[in-house]
C-alpha cells in the first residue's frame, strides 16, 4: 500500500507516472491533496510557496488509475486496514450483522450514502437466520441477532458462516457495542469465521475498554472503534476492487 500528501499540483504528469506504475503492480495509492479550496490553495501558498494546481484534474488522474483520495491522515489509516487483507470485493453488497441498538439503522444509512448496496440475504440464508436468533430478531439486512447474543457467542459465529456462504453477499460488517462480558468468546467466533472466507470483512466495535478491538487487530482483522468509519473503508475497497476487476477483465479481452 502507498499513501502521499501532496500540495503541488503543477506536475502531475510526473504524479501519473507514478500512479500507473503502481497500477500496473497492483498496489493501492492513497492520495491525501490539500488545495481542495480557495482558502486551502492560499494556505499552501504561505505554507511552502507551492501552486495548489487544479484540483478537478487531480481528481480526474485519481480516477484514471483507481487511485483512491482520502480525506485525512486518519481516513488513509482506516483504509489501510481495510486494504492490508488485500481481499478484493465481487461487488458493492454488504452484509451488516449486530447486536441491535441505534447502529443498525446508522450504519444502514452510512452504507448507502457511501455507494454501497443493502440487499436482503438469499431466501435461504434468511431461513437459516431465523433459526438462530430470538423470534424479535430480524433476518433482513441489517441482520438483528438482538442483545441476546451478548449471552450467546456462539449464536454470532453460526450466524456469520450463514452470511458468508450467501452468494449475495459480497463484504461482511459485524457491529457489535459494549459486549466486554463475553467478548473474549465474541473474538474467538469472530476470527473463526474471518479465516474461512475470502471476502472482505470488518468489525465495528464501539466503546468498552478497547480490548476487544486490540485483540481483533491483533488477529489482523480490520476492526473500528465506530461503524461509519468502516463503512467508509469498505466503501472505498469496493471501489478499488471493481476498478482493479474492470482492469483485468479488459486485459483479458484483448482489450475490447
Amino acid at each position: 500500500i502507498l499513501i502521499g500528501y501532496l500540495e503541488d499540483g503543477t506536475q502531475l504528469e510526473k504524479l501519473a507516472l507514478a500512479a500507473a506504475v503502481a497500477e500496473r503492480k497492483n498496489k493501492p495509492l492513497f492520495l491525501l491533496k490539500s488545495g481542495a479550496t480557495t482558502e486551502g490553495t492560499r494556505a499552501v501558498g504561505y505554507h511552502t510557496g507551492s501552486v495548489a494546481g487544479n484540483d478537478d484534474e487531480f481528481n480526474t488522474l485519481v480516477r484514471r488509475f483507481g487511485a483512491v483520495r482520502v480525506e485525512s491522515m486518519e481516513h488513509a489509516a482506516d483504509l489501510a486496514l481495510a486494504f492490508r487483507p488485500m481481499r478484493w470485493s465481487k461487488g458493492r453488497r454488504l452484509a451488516i450483522v449486530t447486536s441491535s441498538g441505534g447502529c443498525p439503522a446508522l450504519t444502514t444509512e452510512a452504507a448507502i450514502q457511501a455507494g454501497l448496496i443493502m440487499d436482503s440475504v438469499s431466501p435461504e440464508t434468511e431461513v437459516s437466520l431465523r433459526k438462530l436468533m430470538p423470534h424479535y430478531g430480524s433476518a433482513a439486512n441489517p441482520i438483528d441477532l438482538t442483545g441476546s447474543l451478548l449471552n450467546d457467542a456462539p449464536m454470532l459465529e453460526a450466524a456469520l458462516r450463514e452470511v458468508i456462504a450467501d452468494p449475495l453477499v459480497d463484504m461482511v460488517l459485524v457491529v457489535i457495542g459494549n459486549a466486554e462480558k463475553e467478548a473474549g468468546a465474541l473474538v474467538e467466533g469472530i476470527e473463526k469465521c474471518y479465516r474461512i472466507t475470502a471476502k472482505p470483512f470488518a468489525v465495528s466495535w464501539t466503546g468498552g475498554s478497547g480490548r476487544p478491538r486490540r485483540m481483533l487487530l491483533e488477529s489482523k482483522i480490520p476492526t473500528y472503534s465506530e461503524p461509519f468509519r468502516a463503512v467508509r473503508a469498505l466503501a472505498k475497497l469496493a471501489d478499488y476492487s471493481l476498478f482493479s476487476r474492470a482492469g483485468e477483465l479488459e486485459e483479458n479481452s484483448g482489450g475490447f
